[in-house]
């Protein structure tokens, strides 16, 4: 995650996965284009079976391609978690005050490698537990940036 807003009252921390839409586009497109135009040649038999490809990678659009906003306001006492994809749309708050700190949670991949992400621990009431910024693992620095910049903005001292 980016941070894009960073004062004493307001952190904003943006991720938009536009590589992973354009790479996931180009392959959708690629298929829809081609079951067009052998569907315009009148070979219906072909045309069917570029469709499945077509379908694949507009599920993985739908399914992989999520915006992600989480706001940490002082203003307002609440930590505000924004999940949109392509149809549907969620927000989740939860009040500042129990916000201990960020972490990151990690765990083995299929193939082995290790696959990290941000979590928020909230230590006391209703919102009390640990709690994803996003559902999916990756692997790189991003995780460990995402937590810091939380950590840095709570006050808490690295590591």
């Amino acid at each position: 995650m980016k941070v894009t807003h960073d004062t004493t009252e307001l952190l904003v921390l943006d991720h938009v996965p536009w590589g992973l839409a354009v790479l996931l586009m180009l392959p959708l497109l690629l298929f829809t284009f081609a079951a067009i135009g052998i569907f315009a040649a009148g070979d219906w038999a072909g045309a069917a079976g570029a469709v499945p490809g077509a379908v694949l990678f507009a599920m993985a659009l739908v399914v992989f391609v999520e915006r992600l906003q989480l706001i940490l306001d002082r203003r307002t006492g609440t930590v505000t978690l924004r999940r949109r994809t392509l149809w549907r749309y969620r927000q989740d708050t939860y009040a500042l005050a129990s916000l201990a700190r960020a972490r990151v949670e990690s765990k083995r991949g299929s193939k082995g490698k290790r696959l990290y992400r941000p979590v928020l621990v909230f230590d006391a009431g209703e919102d009390r537990g640990v709690w994803p910024v996003t559902e999916i693992y990756s692997s790189g620095q991003g995780a460990d940036r995402t937590a810091a910049a939380i950590n840095r903005w709570l006050g808490l001292p690295p590591g």
